[in-house]
């Protein structure tokens, strides 16, 4: 059984996806509601958000857990992998979705690296400075980090108008031309369920968005890791924690089918 974090909706498009491509794929899914919005808290907090969550994903037969959140991973994943693991679980993995975001980016975006385009992220992802970082090393100059403070927020509780409002005031705060910019990479799981008014605002900017590649990956990684391969996936229930309010979360299930 594979554990699944995220502070609420946003993996759920990486499940999503992995489950077109396995429908038998058994999972538990937590739903860390109870630190929203993750994205506007400290290091410090997130990393033990984070183990918490492992541990009880670890607890009920987890032999891996993937972090399918960008603001997850990117603050925690390195300490994790390198330190904690090593010292309390040697025998497990977490896996972050940080490399499938900047190689498909990569492909993708070949032939817009000297054009201006926009990365959305958490404020806490993008005070890292990891995709800045990560993106100018593979030459995309003119790419600018927007964070979108409170926007996963208004995801969970549904606010649509509050969604628009936000994306708006963030991301023209540079008074960036929405019809100049030609690409958009989305570094939070959430923002995929704002898609339709990212278009809106931004309509000439192709969407970069991993959750298809990370499900072809993280299934990749499975046939090449059988040590962590459970066996009977029939034998194994999936199921979800949610660790705050679930009505809103909920919704989400029964909108992409999956309760």
């Amino acid at each position: 059984m594979v554990g699944f974090y995220d502070s609420g909706v946003g993996g759920l498009t990486i499940l999503k996806e992995v489950l077109k491509l396995d429908p038998n794929f058994s999972y538990t899914y937590f739903a860390d509601t109870q630190a929203l919005p993750l994205g506007d808290k400290s290091v410090e907090f997130i990393r033990e958000r984070v183990k918490n969550a492992c541990i009880q994903l670890f607890n009920i037969g987890c032999k891996v857990v993937v972090l399918a959140c960008n603001t997850a991973s990117v603050t925690s994943i390195r300490h994790i992998q390198q330190v904690w693991l090593k010292e309390n679980y040697p025998d497990r993995q977490v896996l972050s979705i940080t490399s499938p975001l900047l190689e498909i980016s990569e492909l993708e975006l070949l032939l817009y690296k000297n054009t201006p385009g926009l990365i959305f992220s958490t404020l806490a992802t993008h005070n890292t400075g990891f995709y800045q970082y990560e993106f100018i090393k593979r030459g995309f100059l003119n790419l600018i980090s927007v964070p979108l403070s409170g926007l996963a927020d208004v995801i969970e509780s549904g606010d649509c108008e509050s969604i628009k409002n936000i994306i708006i005031s963030h991301a023209t705060f540079q008074k960036h031309n929405p019809e100049k910019i030609k690409y958009i990479i989305l570094a939070c799981t959430h923002y995929k369920w704002a898609i339709k008014d990212i278009k809106d605002i931004f309509p000439n900017a192709k969407i970069i968005e991993p959750a298809e590649i990370v499900a072809k990956t993280l299934l990749d990684y499975f046939k090449r890791h059988l040590e962590f391969n459970s066996g009977n996936k029939n034998t194994q229930k999936s199921g979800f924690i949610v660790t705050g309010d679930d009505k809103n979360f909920n919704k989400f299930l029964e909108e992409i089918e999956l309760t």
